[in-house]
């Protein structure tokens, strides 16, 4: 993990120098998480592009309080791109990840040269239930987020250590993440959307059904869908090869 000097980014950065000849590809990641998540992402794009996996405020080694707001972790975002010149990207979001996707191509579609979004929504509401349990029974919630993140053909054994190794065990940032994606709401902005769009749904996913891509991929102009089969909310860790697939074939198309 990075942190550019006197900055309060933190991120992580492909194992090769910038190449201005490739493109470049930001990673967000989704609440409770941080860059790492990215890892078998970074680890297989990184010949085809200058990769980078961001961590938003509030953990590990950011200076920053956790956001509350999709716009506001927007906002970082937009920053760190400015900081580090990296002009045109495509960026690419999970959950909470893809609504700060959805929420930065809606602003300034033209600073982008498109956006992956996976397992999101144009409107993320969380159960009440999940604050509660956050709040009063962490040991319990951190259980249940495996069991109703990963598809049932997924052996959790697998994903448990690469998913602990991207986890967060601060309460208060996680729940902050959870506010933030409860009221996210950009049903009404989607047509504001120019880019290309990649929109990576999985065929187990409980937590941002299937349904939810139709949506987008009915009011973005443009937008190209695809499920991934076999996996759950969390395809980038259990289907890699398949995710990272879809998305070279989307930032080496022409437009």
């Amino acid at each position: 993990m990075q942190t550019t000097e006197k900055t309060p980014f933190v991120f992580f950065q492909g194992k090769t120098p910038f190449n201005p000849e490739k493109p470049s590809l930001l990673f967000i990641h989704g609440a409770g998480l941080d860059g790492r998540f990215w890892k078998l992402q970074m680890e297989g794009l990184y010949p085809a592009a200058n990769c980078f996996a961001i961590t938003l405020p509030g953990r590990g080694a950011s200076p920053l309080p956790a956001c509350s707001s999709v716009a506001d972790q927007a906002s970082h975002i937009a920053a760190f791109l400015d900081h580090m010149k990296i002009e045109k990207p495509f960026i690419c979001g999970i959950s909470m990840g893809g609504a700060i996707v959805l929420n930065l191509l809606a602003e300034n579609s033209a600073c982008f040269s498109g956006g992956i979004i996976i397992n999101s929504g144009a409107r993320l509401r969380v159960n009440p239930g999940i604050f509660e349990m956050v709040e009063k029974d962490f040991k319990n919630f951190k259980d249940l987020q495996i069991q109703l993140s990963i598809s049932p053909s997924t052996p959790a054994d697998t994903i448990k250590p690469l998913l602990d190794a991207a986890s967060i065990d601060n309460p208060d940032t996680i729940t902050k993440d959870f506010r933030a994606c409860d009221g996210f709401d950009i049903m009404d902005r989607l047509h504001r959307i120019t880019a290309p769009v990649l929109i990576l749904t999985a065929s187990d996913d409980q937590l941002s059904p299937v349904k939810y891509g139709h949506y987008l991929k009915e009011h973005i102009s443009g937008s190209l869908m695809e499920c991934i089969e076999g996996a759950g909310h969390l395809s980038p860790l259990e289907t890699p090869e398949a995710v990272n697939q879809a998305i070279l074939h989307f930032i080496s198309s022409p437009e």
